[in-house]
Order: C-alpha cells, then structure tokens, then sequence
C-alpha cells in the first residue's frame, strides 16, 4: 500500500511538472528578457538535442510555413529567415517564408485564419495586430482565433535621418518649424501611433507617409522620398555603421548599447517609450502536444549558434515565451493603446 501510495504521488509530481513546462517554456516570462544566455551547444550537439523532444503523432512530416504579414527585409522578416536558416536540424524539416504584406499585418492574418491548425502554419504575428489595429480598422479575426506558441523578441523603435540630412537632433526637428514627411510602417502600427505621440508631444507637423514593413520605409529614407523614419535598430545598424543614417533618439528607458551616444526622448523631455514585440501563433485548435512540441524545438534552435550570432549582430532582444504566456500578453494589451489612439485621434 505504501509503495502504491508513493507511486501516485510521484505520478502527481511528475505532472505537475509537466504542466509547469507548458506553461513557462523557455523563458521565466520577462518581456524585458535579455537575448538567449544559456550555453550555447554545438551545431551537432544542438540536433541531437532537439532529438529528444517527443515528436507528437511523428511531427513534423512536412515543411513548415511561417506567414509574415509585412513585406520581405524588415525586422520580422529577417527574424522569419534566421529561423529559417537552422529550422531544418532541429525540426527534420525545413521552414519556409511566405510575406503577405498589407493594411499594417491584417492582410496576411485575415488570410491565415484560412489556414488549417495542424501546426503546420505558424503566423509571425507582430502586438499591432491585436492591439493598435482593430481599433483603426474593421478586421476579420480576434486574439481569440490564434493560439500562442513561442514569444520570439521584443525590439524598441528609434528615429532616424539620412546623414545628409540637415537634422543633426531633434531638437533641429522641434526647432525648424517645418512640416516634414516620415516613413513610421503602416497606418495603424506601434510605429505610426509612437511617431504620432511623439512629435505631437513635440509640436512638430508631420505628415504619415505608410508602408508594408521597415524595408520600403528605409529605402524612401534612403532616396530622400521621406525626411524622417522610425525603426527597430536592427534595421538601421548597418546603416548607421556605413555612415548613411543618423539616429536622433530612441524610445526606451535607458540608452541603446548598440547606440550609446544617441540620448533617449525620455532624456530629452518626452515622455514616449515604445516597442514592439511579436511571437508565433498558430490557428486556434491546433494539438497542444504539437503547440508544446513547437515551443520547446523552437526555444532549442534559439541557442543555435548561427542563430545566436544573428541575435548579437542585429541587436535583437530575445523574448523567449511559452504559448500560454503569449496568449495572457494578447490579452493584456488589448486596449493598452486606446487612450492615445483617441487622443491622436485615431480611432476609427
């Protein structure tokens, strides 16, 4: 009887830690995570460790699409592809990039929902999908209608000119007294509403001109079609390091260290911080083992070592989060931004 009772109870032990993996996955749930830090494997190391997550029901059998809603060579794009590049030893099979740009992400998560949820597709689902964009548009889908299975990064957004540019500040900005054109990602996106806020705050005219993600706003900088644009700074990095772009302040807490000597607008005197993060979703219904099994090979490949110098070299900030942490994120933010969507006068 003793040893019966002592068998149920670490069956019970043994399911509670179960219950704990799925729920915190690779990460402790901190949206301020820094990039990935446990020990990195070998690359043949790190495919025999993938190897030992249960395959539910022999997943993978197919490749594995990952739909970004906004067009190629943006900072969700190239997040897409550098997973992309080592999915294949860590998943038996390879991941491809489909871009389905349009309407701030919503075109190409309206057209997910069509999708069937057999974890074969996975949306890289950016916050304004859930957060800013309901609220400025009619959609067709709600939070409810995905389900989470791996936070991926959580990135601040800077301001930006072209060096020839005759802004050497923002205060050149604030001081000019001229309307200028700036490239902020799509009507609706946390950069358009942070851009917004922020030269509201400042008094600065300006007018909104969009696009479907980072990389045609960054090319209109470049080709003088905008005066100034807001970005994640992996997107400029490489820029700024060739002397073509200038950064005039980022939307964070405390200096960037890829930008130490750019002053932060909260420095400055504006009270505006802004990220945006994104995760991968996948259709709602979709096997919690094959959800489970997602998170745990995709929190793996993150300490690949290919992948984790993409990490270092782009500035990225990991936010490595379980499914479940993903879905109580979506649902906290919902209407964190309709008080300055109203007061921007923004909502729909």
């Amino acid at each position: 009887m003793m040893r019966s009772t002592r068998k149920l109870r670490l069956l019970a032990l043994a399911a509670v830690c179960a219950l704990a993996l799925s729920l915190f996955g690779c990460s402790s749930g901190s949206s301020s995570a820094p990039a990935v830090s446990a020990p990195a494997a070998s690359s043949a190391g790190a495919g025999s460790a993938a190897e030992q997550t249960p395959k539910p029901l022999d997943f993978p059998k197919k490749p594995i699409t990952i739909v970004v809603p906004v067009d190629a060579g943006g900072g969700s794009d190239t997040m897409a592809r550098a997973m992309s590049a080592v999915a294949e030893k860590y998943f038996g099979q390879p991941i491809v990039v489909v871009n389905r740009g349009g309407a701030g992400g919503t075109v190409g998560t309206t057209e997910f929902m069509s999708y069937e949820p057999d974890g074969y597709s996975l949306l890289l689902a950016h916050a304004a999908i859930f957060t800013t964009q309901p609220k400025m548009q009619q959609v067709a889908y709600t939070a409810g209608d995905f389900i989470g299975v791996v936070g991926l990064n959580d990135q601040p957004i800077v301001m930006v000119v072209k060096s020839t540019s005759p802004y050497a500040s923002f205060e050149d900005v604030v001081n000019s007294g001229e309307q200028i054109q700036i490239a902020a990602n799509s009507v609706g996106s946390i950069f358009h509403v942070a851009a917004m806020d922020l030269l509201s705050q400042a008094g600065v005219d300006a007018v909104h001109v969009p696009f479907n993600g980072g990389n045609p706003g960054l090319t209109a900088l470049l080709g003088d079609n905008v005066d100034v644009g807001f970005f994640h700074p992996e997107e400029v990095l490489a820029h700024v390091q060739n002397g073509d772009i200038r950064v005039l302040g980022s939307m964070t807490a405390e200096r960037l260290e890829a930008f130490p000597d750019v002053p932060t607008f909260k420095e400055l005197g504006y009270d505006v911080q802004y990220g945006v993060w994104k995760a991968l979703l996948a259709p709602a219904g979709t096997d919690p083992a094959v959800v489970q099994y997602l998170n745990e090979t995709f929190c793996k490949l993150f300490e690949d070592p290919d992948f984790k110098t993409y990490v270092e070299n782009t500035s990225t900030n990991m936010m490595p989060l379980s499914g479940a942490e993903v879905d109580a994120k979506i649902r906290s933010e919902v209407d964190s931004y309709a008080d300055v969507l109203s007061a921007l006068g923004l909502v729909q």
